[in-house]
């Protein structure tokens, strides 16, 4: 401490410069002085650390050693971390609720609001900030629905403002929990004891680690999409020494930030935000760490007005648009609802956002673009029969597509297929070709019902009796499925001919038989 204008240096203390004379600081003045400068980049405290240190009276090092451990408490204030315990390893985790703002909010106003601010610290579309607004409310309500959907921050390279992102909602979400790195187990304990909204960043790195972790990792993540199936289930040690399985919750608001693509069962039940790198011309505000006050101040007000409208939005019934599939028509629900409470332009203007973000057909998986492209081949060949080797030969020279080198760099095979196709009941058979060969292969008629199932532009027909005729061959209306004895119209094709005929055992040769059948989808 001061005394007559001097420091006291105490035993062992590190030598440093002191300055003489000069007025003595407060208390206060000195804790204020640490806090600036424990918001200042590395580069602009090494540039003031000198002259700082001597206006406060104290050596160099010491005030390195008190600006890191403000630092410290700052941080760990941000993101709801506490001070090591003494004799401990690492800080207990304690995530504290914002304090409802004390006056009443307009809902329509507090999303505008949310909107146009995300937008001052980042580049993003109207839409996606409106979408980034409505998920953060959702974090304050989010025990109000049956479903929460993921918020993914993406992009295609480093530096495009991912992370800044996750800096803007620490501040607004509701009880932020924000890791750049989290082992499965730990992922499960937080969620269990703590409910936050997890913000997980990188978390391309932590899917791309151990395939262990990983996929406990997503089978977390996919089952906190809906309150009923919101657990996963581990062995526990019991006092005795043996083990019990025991249910954790996985149930909480989650964003996940990292570059590339996520797992299909993953991106299916999110909310996708591609972000882009910052042009040059582009301006955005800096957020250090002693910015972004009013970005707290609307943490408060959407607090508040969730307390004053929980009944409301518990009892939204929203109407999704049409152009949403079933798994976006449900992440999307608890948005919408909130966007119908807050009303105004706020409904309307919703569904504008979520038809533009999630109303397209979404990334075809794997599987959905296999048999997108073999139909393509069917039609291409206007064949009713291709050999396995014709069928991947016409697969392997699309360049665009995954199958010239799916297989660690190598084409699609005949085996590989095969895996692919497995799932879908479809299986190799032997065909006659019309120069009388007998290969392996498969006819179009076993995948009709993969095709009407996964791929959306594949009309279904009605049924008609086929009549047999003395070339063997089907009738011109009809396309008969030798497994589920479902049979569709197939115009492209008029005659199965002599060029495919069924020389299994079952078949000898035969044509299969056609009935009428009711198709339940």
């Amino acid at each position: 401490m001061r005394s007559n204008g001097s420091a006291a240096q105490e035993p062992g203390a590190p030598d440093g410069d002191a300055s003489h004379g000069d007025p003595p600081l407060s208390d206060a003045e000195v804790d204020a002085k640490v806090s600036d400068l424990a918001g200042l980049s590395d580069i602009a405290y090494g540039r003031e650390r000198s002259k700082a240190a001597k206006a406060m009276d104290l050596p160099v090092s010491w005030l390195d050693k008190i600006v890191r451990s403000k630092k410290a408490e700052i941080i760990a204030q941000a993101t709801g971390s506490a001070e090591p315990e003494s004799g401990g390893q690492g800080r207990r985790i304690e995530i504290a609720d914002f304090e409802p703002w004390p006056d009443r909010v307009k809902g329509g106003a507090l999303i505008e609001e949310l909107a146009r601010a995300i937008r001052e610290y980042l580049i993003l579309s109207p839409r996606q900030a409106d979408a980034v607004a409505l998920w953060i409310v959702f974090t304050h309500t989010f025990n109000a629905f049956d479903f929460s959907p993921k918020l993914v921050i993406r992009s295609p390279e480093k530096r495009s403002g991912k992370t800044r992102l996750v800096e803007v909602l620490v501040r607004i979400a509701r009880r932020p929990f924000f890791v750049s790195g989290i082992s499965a187990a730990a992922l499960l304990r937080v969620i269990e004891q703590h409910a936050p909204a997890m913000l997980l960043d990188e978390i391309d790195t932590l899917m791309k680690g151990d395939v262990e972790m990983a996929e406990a990792l997503r089978g977390m993540i996919n089952s906190g999409f809906t309150r009923a199936g919101a657990r996963f289930v581990k062995n526990v040690p019991t006092p005795d020494g043996g083990f019990e399985p025991r249910a954790f919750s996985t149930w909480c608001p989650m964003l996940l930030a990292g570059i590339g693509k996520l797992p299909d069962t993953v991106a299916d039940r999110s909310i996708t935000i591609e972000m882009t790198r910052k042009r040059p011309d582009e301006k955005v505000k800096r957020l250090r760490t002693r910015d972004g006050g009013e970005l707290r101040d609307l943490g408060r007000k959407a607090a508040r007005w969730v307390v004053d409208n929980l009944d409301n939005i518990e009892r939204a019934d929203p109407k999704v648009p049409e152009q949403l599939n079933d798994r976006a028509a449900d992440a999307w629900s608890p948005l919408l609802a909130i966007a119908d409470v807050a009303g105004g332009e706020w409904p309307m203007r919703a569904r504008k956002t979520a038809v533009e973000l999630s109303g397209g057909e979404g990334a075809e998986t794997i599987r959905e673009m296999l048999l997108n492209d073999i139909r393509d081949a069917f039609d291409a060949k206007k064949a009713d029969c291709l050999a396995s080797d014709d069928l991947v030969a016409c697969l392997i020279v699309l360049d665009d597509r995954p199958w010239p080198e799916i297989n660690r760099g190598k084409p699609l095979t005949k085996a590989g297929l095969a895996r692919l196709l497995k799932p879908f009941k479809v299986v190799s058979g032997s065909i006659r070709l019309e120069d009388g060969r007998t290969l392996k292969g498969y006819y179009r008629r076993s995948f009709d019902d993969a095709f009407v199932r996964y791929t959306p532009s594949t009309p279904i027909q009605n049924v008609t009796t086929s009549q047999a005729r003395e070339s063997a061959a089907f009738g011109e209306n009809q396309n008969v499925t030798s497994n589920g004895g479902v049979t569709f119209q197939n115009p492209e094709n008029p005659s199965v001919s002599a060029g495919c005929d069924v020389v299994t055992d079952e078949n000898q040769g035969e044509p299969p038989k056609s009935t009428r059948v009711r198709v339940h989808l």
